[in-house]
């Protein structure tokens, strides 16, 4: 392998591919990465076996193609201390490679890339196409309540489902739960109801940008995202995902418009007179009016009001403050719509003007 390639171009590259390389492993190899020389393209290939990364960037070929891994932080060191230009990598004494710019010269010892596990092979039968930006949008907007419970594999990832001209994005952590849909123009000639793991989650919130497609290809047991000069490929959880359609509350008949701000500015309030042990915030509504409060025997209490649009009957509901600033914080409209039924019942909020998205909490018992 003989080529010279910009260090910005190669940090980056190094960059996209290195969070998903365990820092601590059994095997040594997931720490490192693979590059691969063609023509004058460099292929570099991250895994820890659960989720792959493969980031793709041009090159100038100095006439040796060639295949070697490197520990992939110490790379990235590397790269990183390089002065600014071309970077010239070459391989010698068949695990050595020399890293060279101007007067630096930098030389890392890798490992035989034949114990480097490979990359699944993507099937490209069932695929589907969606901007880019609105699949982030989308996931930054229910991932904040994937369980973390390693005892609820299924619910440990995001339920990606593909059903007539819709796309459905659901999350739970047996508490709340998130739901996203996205309308399709046109059916996209199969269904998909694949769980996909919290890690792959995050690296695509990092990874994928504003602008351009994505292009997703499902098989039995991987999901595969490729997207400008990055293919993200991913193993599948192998459960069964709770009924979230049976979660959604109906029929709650007391409906309350508030403005997100003052209400998000009432729950921290309240959330500062809270504790572990006790982690509940008492909303009363009446008509036009909020009451927050909460009594913690351990710190004190808290009493405020927002106003609101609602002319029913009182109700009131107790919820974990987090809970409510969560989702406050992914709805992005400036008004909220909340739908309740009674203090023993779950409440459901929804950005005012949208359907698209969902969120329903559970109560604390008051």
């Amino acid at each position: 392998m003989k080529l010279a390639i910009g260090r910005d171009e190669l940090r980056d590259a190094i960059g996209k591919v290195q969070n998903v390389v365990s820092a601590r492993s059994t095997l040594p190899m997931l720490q490192y990465v693979l590059l691969e020389a063609k023509k004058n393209s460099l292929k570099l290939v991250a895994t820890d076996l659960e989720v792959g990364i493969e980031c793709v960037v041009e090159c100038e070929s100095l006439g040796q193609e060639g295949i070697m891994t490197l520990p992939c932080k110490k790379l990235h060191e590397v790269v990183a201390n390089l002065p600014p230009g071309s970077v010239s990598v070459s391989v010698s004494d068949g695990t050595t490679v020399a890293l060279s710019s101007g007067v630096v010269s930098y030389k890392l010892m890798g490992m035989p890339p034949d114990e480097f596990p490979k990359s699944p092979e993507v099937s490209r039968e069932r695929a589907f196409k969606m901007p880019q930006a609105d699949l982030k949008d989308m996931l930054k907007r229910v991932s904040f309540s994937i369980s973390v419970d390693p005892n609820r594999v299924n619910i440990t990832g995001l339920l990606f489902a593909l059903v007539d001209k819709q796309l459905r994005l659901v999350t739970t952590d047996g508490r709340r739960l998130s739901f996203a849909l996205y309308p399709l123009e046109s059916a996209s000639g199969f269904e998909v109801s694949h769980i996909i793991p919290r890690k792959t989650i995050v690296e695509l919130e990092r990874l994928l940008g504003e602008e351009g497609d994505v292009t997703l290809y499902f098989s039995e047991n991987q999901v595969a995202f490729e997207f400008e000069n990055l293919l993200v490929i991913s193993n599948l959880i192998d459960g069964v995902f709770p009924n979230y359609e049976q979660v959604i509350p109906r029929g709650h008949d007391k409906k309350v418009v508030v403005d997100k701000e003052p209400f998000a500015v009432a729950t921290r309030r309240a959330q500062v007179m809270t504790t572990d042990r006790y982690n509940l915030v008492k909303y009363e509504i009446t008509k036009g009016k909020m009451v927050v409060t909460t009594n913690c025997p351990e710190v004190g209490e808290l009493k405020d009001e927002v106003e609101m649009e609602y002319d029913g009957a009182a109700v009131e509901m107790g919820f974990n403050p987090q809970f409510v600033l969560d989702v406050l914080k992914v709805i992005q409209e400036e008004k909220v719509r909340i739908e309740l039924k009674d203090s023993q019942s779950s409440g459901l909020f929804k950005p005012m003007g949208s359907d698209n998205y969902l969120y329903v909490v559970m109560p604390v018992r008051l």
